[in-house]
């Protein structure tokens, strides 16, 4: 019995560790305002939803449009003094982001909520939610 209840143990390890969640990334958010006429923002968009827009790693001709994403400021590439506020944050996509190397564009009472608002930018920690 103890034999099976450790192989089983072993197994779970191991499955989570090859099927597991999927890992954090990284990437970079800035401030940028959502337009009313997102790419897919729908009317029936719950106000409490934090909006965002994407790069096109994310974005993905579209397909990334009404994900959500949990983001962790884990700092900056600038010289700020505490560039992260502790907290994370979940954000639906709803557009996409076209300037060059960004990940997300949020607006700023979502970027405040995670990042410092004298950083220009921020690194964050994200995953799929």
């Amino acid at each position: 019995m103890a034999v099976e209840a450790s192989a089983f143990v072993i197994l779970a390890i191991f499955s989570s560790l090859v099927w597991g969640t999927p890992a954090a990334e990284y990437g970079t958010a800035y401030v940028r305002s959502i337009p009313p006429a997102a790419a897919c923002r729908k009317e029936n968009n719950s106000s409490s939803e934090l909006l965002a827009a994407v790069g096109d790693s994310l974005w993905k001709n579209g397909s990334g449009c009404g994900k959500k994403f949990q983001l962790t400021c884990v700092g900056s590439n600038y010289e700020i003094l505490n560039p992260c506020i502790d907290s994370s944050t979940v954000v639906l996509v709803v557009d996409r982001c076209m300037d060059s190397g960004i990940t997300f564009g949020l607006p700023k009472e979502v970027y405040v909520e995670i990042g410092n608002p004298l950083a220009p930018s921020i690194i964050v920690d994200f995953k799929e939610v």
